[in-house]
């Protein structure tokens, strides 16, 4: 099964897209600036990321170690 990697979960295109990826059976990992948004899909793995800083790249780097990603959103 495919892999997406999607920023902006919380609102948007970012979660419309979540959606529609799960869906069509990609396996999603979700980011949130605010983990409190999060989709209630326990098909998708959903991680805290705020795209300005980087220590939160480096967080999710870690927690992604290994992880093959097919797709960047």
């Amino acid at each position: 099964m495919p892999t997406v990697l999607i920023t902006g979960c919380d609102t948007g295109l970012g979660r419309e897209f979540a959606h529609q990826y799960a869906a069509a059976g990609w396996s999603v990992l979700a980011t949130y600036r605010d983990l409190s948004t999060r989709l209630a899909d326990p098909t998708m793995r959903h991680f805290a990321l705020d795209v300005t800083d980087f220590a939160q790249f480096a967080a999710l780097k870690s927690q992604l170690e290994g992880t093959p990603i097919d797709l960047l959103l």
